[in-house]
């Protein structure tokens, strides 16, 4: 309840505010209490209008009032416009930026899953790359000692062969530490002890079993075509030669 001797309370006109909307009061709302006790002011400094003279001046002195009250709100709303745009182009450069940061992750991400499947791409072509080359080299190699049989003599005579220094690929060798094998009976290491052996051995043993005519016929034998060619012209040239010398 108010008196109506109190009628006039300057907190009547900020009746209309309250907690959350104008209270606690801001710069904003203590400008607009400002302005209402202008107002307030002026109105109360009016001419009365009790004549022409008085009216006249009453009229223009509230046109200019109101012109400048125009004035002062088209200014407040320039300004919430300002505030508004500016709150906006925040927002905007705000969400460009969050755009930019999903895309630039968004790039990574993907520029790391090329950069993974590149490299299971180049470990895959390497892999075959070195089984192609190896099942090439066995091949070659194959080709190369196609039909060729293992010298032994050349094998032993020779240090830097497989006998002597194997290839751990390959597998154990048969000849490794073949030394630690061998049977070296002592009869044998010394011409007594091979007189002593050939005395208990049957004398059939130290027969003759081979025919040198058979084993000239089985060389003739296994010889092939070219080879016999060859040893015929051997022949030829060598009775050319005898007849030449008796001439």
């Amino acid at each position: 309840m108010v008196d109506k001797e109190n009628a006039n309370l300057e907190v009547l006109t900020i009746k209309d505010l309250f907690y959350g909307k104008g209270l606690p009061a801001s710069m904003a709302e203590m400008e607009l209490i400002e302005q209402m006790r202008e107002k307030r002011a002026f109105e109360n400094a009016l001419p009365p209008t009790s004549d022409e003279a008085c009216f006249s001046l009453r009229r223009r002195l509230m046109e200019d009032q109101e012109v400048r009250e125009w004035s002062k709100r088209e200014d407040d709303i320039k300004r919430l416009q300002n505030e508004r745009l500016n709150l906006l182009q925040s927002a905007l450069v705000e969400r460009e930026k969050d755009n930019e940061e999903k895309h630039a992750h968004r790039t990574e991400e993907i520029r790391l899953k090329k950069t993974e499947i590149k490299e299971r791409s180049l470990a895959k072509i390497q892999r075959k790359r070195i089984k192609v080359l190896r099942k090439m080299y066995k091949a070659r190699k194959n080709v190369e000692i196609k039909g060729l049989k293992r010298d032994i003599i050349e094998d032993y005579a020779n240090f830097g062969s497989a006998v002597y220094a194997p290839i751990t690929r390959d597998g154990l060798s048969l000849d490794k530490k073949a030394n630690k094998y061998e049977v070296q009976p002592e009869a044998l290491s010394t011409y007594q002890g091979l007189q002593e052996l050939t005395r208990t051995l049957p004398n059939k043993i130290f027969d003759k079993r081979v025919s040198a005519s058979q084993v000239k016929f089985d060389f003739k034998k296994s010889l092939t075509r070219k080879e016999h060619a060859h040893t015929l012209a051997l022949k030829k040239a060598q009775l050319t030669i005898d007849k030449t010398i008796q001439q």
